[in-house]
């Protein structure tokens, strides 16, 4: 997913997940030079957060 796609699945600002993606706080991946979120790793992220 793209970083847009990510934060409207995730329900917050584009913003946000760039904070969240320099602290680490979140799964990302790097492609060349794009920001990439894989859908099934943000799902899980998204349960382990639930717990």
């Amino acid at each position: 997913m793209t970083p847009e796609q990510c934060a409207e699945f995730l329900g917050i600002k584009i913003n946000t997940l760039y904070v969240m993606k320099s602290q680490r706080r979140i799964p990302y991946r790097k492609v060349g030079h794009l920001l990439r979120f894989d859908f099934e790793e943000i799902v899980e992220w998204t349960k382990d957060k639930e717990k």
